[in-house]
């Protein structure tokens, strides 16, 4: 099913999920603390955070179901995941218009991993 979204038009989507405060909650203590709490590090983009996570099977579809899930609640995001060689690890991108960056600085802020800002980053992805 195709998407009538541009890079454009989904960068104009207000950041709000359409989960309730009571759904948020449950998601982030059953889904998202326990599928970060793998994140080996975490680097800061112009637009959003990338985060690096081990590239074993199971947690590969982790993050996959994660995506897949994610993007009906919040569509304003731009979901990523990369495999770098030597497949070692897996980034999931984080990113999106204004106020994104906010959004995943706020939501993950108690995560406890190395990190790096957007200007310690070189010039090229993974």
């Amino acid at each position: 099913m195709a998407s009538d979204l541009t890079p454009d038009t989904a960068s104009d989507l207000p950041v709000a999920c359409t989960l309730s405060a009571a759904e948020l909650r449950e998601r982030g203590e059953d889904v998202v603390a326990p599928l970060f709490a793998r994140a080996q590090r975490m680097q800061e983009t112009p637009d959003g955070y990338r985060f690096d996570f081990p590239a074993e099977a199971e947690g590969v579809r982790d993050l996959l179901e994660f995506i897949l899930s994610e993007r009906n609640c919040c569509p304003f995001f731009t979901f990523e995941l990369s495999f770098p060689s030597p497949h070692e690890s897996v980034w999931l991108t984080l990113r999106g218009g204004e106020g994104v960056k906010e959004f995943v600085a706020g939501s993950f802020a108690t995560l406890d991993m190395p990190f790096t800002r957007a200007a310690e980053l070189p010039d090229r992805r993974p």
